[in-house]
């Protein structure tokens, strides 16, 4: 199993920073990772942030774990964070 660095975007929910994180989502309504910054940056650029609102955005930084499926060898990925993400339907916004 290898370890990759990835990063993933967050902000305040309802822009009040004491309401905890929300955070992008995939097409399958996973966390939405990035392989670096700089793609995350451009990921909402292209969704219509604009560059003065990018102080609002958490880029968090985490290890993901790899490891190959028998199967198929396509990678399989677990996410490790040191923050808890949430994965309730009111939480998700993208």
């Amino acid at each position: 199993m290898d370890n990759e660095k990835r990063i993933i975007i967050g902000r305040p929910i309802n822009g009040i920073s004491i309401n905890g994180l929300e955070y992008a989502l995939d097409e399958h309504g996973k966390v939405k990772e990035f392989s670096d910054k700089k793609e995350a940056v451009q990921f909402l650029k292209d969704n219509g942030t604009l560059d003065e609102d990018m102080d609002y955005y958490i880029f968090e930084e985490i290890e993901t774990k790899i490891k190959k499926s028998e199967k198929n060898q396509e990678p399989l990925r677990k996410a490790v964070s040191k923050n808890k993400r949430p994965d309730r339907d009111d939480d998700r916004w993208w």
